[in-house]
């Protein structure tokens, strides 16, 4: 029963139903794998992966974002879920099976109280790149040495993975360029 008294001092009762909510819905713990993918189908980082936990259950929608539109919907929950922990992924590609344009993307990942209707939302960006890095080049030495230790420097695209390859053999780590 719920009573309401207003400052005349009029009196209001109802009786039904309550819903009262002890937990606020919360979307925690994000990580994105993958955040710079090449969808092309060649198994190497070809989709980007969004793990999250929610708290409580709920109705999850995950979505990409080009500005403020929305371009691609990878999971949209009829089903309530309970609270736990799940991924999504998205592979980069439209519903015919075209790739999406090199660029970077807004994802938002919304998880809705299936009593209230209240959403509480996570974004962050993404990239696909499906443009292949330009060849590493070697500044030094800039001639033929025959020492048994060389100290080779270069330039290459940034966060390239570079290796040197030295007669057909991979020669030492392989390094990522700074920007």
């Amino acid at each position: 029963k719920i009573t309401a008294i207003d400052r005349s001092a009029n009196v209001e009762a109802k009786t039904g139903i309550v819903t009262a909510k002890s937990v606020s819905l919360a979307i925690t713990n994000l990580q994105v794998t993958n955040s710079i993918f090449s969808p092309n189908g060649d198994f190497v980082q070809d989709k980007v992966f969004f793990q999250f936990t929610t708290n409580d259950k709920s109705r999850i929608t995950a979505q990409i974002l080009d500005g403020d539109s929305v371009v691609r919907v990878i999971a949209s929950d009829s089903d309530i879920r309970s609270a736990g922990t799940y991924v999504e992924s998205w592979d980069g590609l439209r519903p015919n099976g075209d790739t999406f344009a090199d660029k970077k993307y807004t994802f938002k990942i919304i998880a809705t109280d299936p009593v209230t209707g209240d959403g509480i939302s996570v974004t962050g960006n993404v990239t696909v790149d499906l443009t292949r890095p330009g060849p590493p080049q070697i500044t030094s030495p800039d001639a033929f040495v025959s020492l048994s230790t060389v100290t080779v420097e270069g330039v290459a695209e940034p966060d390239a993975e570079v290796r040197l390859v030295v007669n057909g053999a991979v020669t030492g780590l392989p390094l990522t360029a700074s920007p």
